[in-house]
């Protein structure tokens, strides 16, 4: 398994130049989720060291934050976003460590979907996205304030679907 600060450098490094304006903790964390969400269904692994809670605004996670939070792998500062507010949004700085192919391509299609489910000149163009992630199977059957056990979900999941 990836480290949860080796899949994010990588994630945040990989996000488009013009939306990085878009790279918040909270966009950071729906990010991560569908990540490892598309790694349990398709690989049967995930991100390791990520325990995720079903918060009011989607899945988020105190390792996410732990991570964001080493100065000599992610930069942040004061942005406007793309929505017009102002926000603490992150870089990636230097290299980072070397990530499976698997996790590579979850990150590529986990932002394809993003950049598809784009809406612009909304007040948030990030709604769609964001709805993805709240209508996935671990999070729509997870209480509010819970803890998602994401890998019995994704197991619950594959068995549902045939998978």
């Amino acid at each position: 398994m990836d480290s949860v600060v080796d899949v994010l450098h990588a994630t945040i490094a990989s996000f488009p130049q013009e939306r990085r304006s878009e790279v918040t903790q909270s966009k950071v964390n729906l990010l991560l989720y569908l990540i490892d969400w598309h790694l349990r269904i398709n690989k049967k692994r995930g991100v390791s060291e990520v325990n995720w809670v079903n918060g009011s605004y989607g899945p988020h996670s105190a390792e996410v934050k732990s991570a964001l939070e080493r100065r000599a792998l992610f930069g942040k500062q004061e942005r406007e976003t793309n929505s017009g507010r102002s926000a603490v949004c992150y870089d990636a700085i230097g290299a980072a460590q070397e990530i499976s192919g698997d996790t590579k391509n979850s990150i590529k299609h986990v932002l394809k979907l993003d950049g598809e489910r784009r809406s612009p000149g909304t007040g948030d163009p990030g709604a769609e996205f964001k709805r993805l992630v709240l209508s996935t199977y671990g999070v729509m059957h997870t209480e509010k304030g819970d803890a998602i056990d994401i890998q019995n979900q994704a197991t619950k999941y594959r068995q549902v679907r045939g998978l």
